[in-house]
C-alpha cells in the first residue's frame, strides 16, 4: 500500500496560509516595536550622548591646559620684565643717583629753576624692594611752560616719572597769568640689601 501524499491546494488553503503568515509578521513587528526598537534607540542615545560629553570634557580640559600654559608664560615674562627693570633700568641708588641729579640740574637750568629750591624726599619701600627718590620742583609760568616741562621729563633717558602736579598759587602779571606749581618728579632705585635704611 502506497503512502498517501498530502497535496497543497493554493486555491483552498492559500487564504488561511496568508492570514497565518501575516499574523506572524504582525507579531514580529509588534515585538520589534515594543521591545527591540526602544532598546536600540536608548543605546544609540547613550552612545552618542557619552561621546558628546567626553568630547565636551576633552575640549574643556584642553582649553584649561592652554589657559594654564598662557598664565605660566605670562608670569615668566612678568618676572623677566621685573628683573630687567630692577637690574638694567633702576639699578641701585649708588649707581644711578648721580645721573638722576645731573638730569634734574639740566632740567632746572633749561626752565630757569633755582636748583636750591628743589625739595628732596627719600622713602624706602621695603616690601617692594625699592628706594623712592622724589624731587619737588617749583615751576612758575603758564600752561605752556607746564606742558613743556612735562614733555622734557617724559623725553628724558633717565628713569623719572611725574607723580603729582599741585597748584601752589596764581599771580597775574602784565601779559598773562602765571601759575605757581609744585611738580613731584620721582625716580626709583633697587635696594642694595633688604636692610638698607632710609637716608
Amino acid at each position: 500500500m502506497k503512502p498517501r501524499r498530502v497535496r497543497f491546494d493554493i486555491r483552498r488553503q492559500g487564504l488561511p496560509f496568508l492570514v497565518g503568515l501575516l499574523g506572524l509578521i504582525a507579531v514580529n513587528l509588534l515585538v520589534w516595536v515594543v521591545l527591540v526598537r526602544p532598546n536600540a534607540v536608548e543605546y544609540s542615545q547613550r552612545t552618542r550622548g557619552g561621546e558628546g560629553e567626553e568630547r565636551q570634557k576633552l575640549r574643556e580640559d584642553r582649553a584649561s591646559v592652554q589657559n594654564a600654559e598662557a598664565y605660566v608664560t605670562a608670569l615668566g615674562k612678568a618676572a623677566d620684565d621685573w628683573r630687567y627693570l630692577r637690574t638694567e633700568i633702576l639699578s641701585t641708588r649708588d649707581e644711578k643717583l648721580v645721573e638722576v641729579m645731573q638730569e634734574l640740574t639740566r632740567l632746572c637750568a633749561e626752565f630757569r629753576i633755582d636748583i636750591n629750591t628743589v625739595q628732596i624726599k627719600n622713602e624706602v619701600l621695603r616690601e617692594e624692594g625699592l628706594d623712592r627718590f622724589a624731587m619737588i620742583v617749583p615751576l612758575q609760568g603758564g600752561y605752556a611752560s607746564l606742558r613743556k616741562f612735562l614733555q622734557a621729563v617724559e623725553a628724558s633717558e633717565k628713569f623719572m616719572v611725574v607723580e603729582r602736579v599741585a597748584l601752589d598759587g596764581v599771580s597775574h602779571g602784565a601779559a598773562a597769568r602765571n601759575l605757581q606749581l609744585n611738580i613731584t618728579v620721582a625716580s626709583y632705585f633697587s635696594l642694595a640689601s633688604p636692610g638698607q635704611d632710609e637716608s
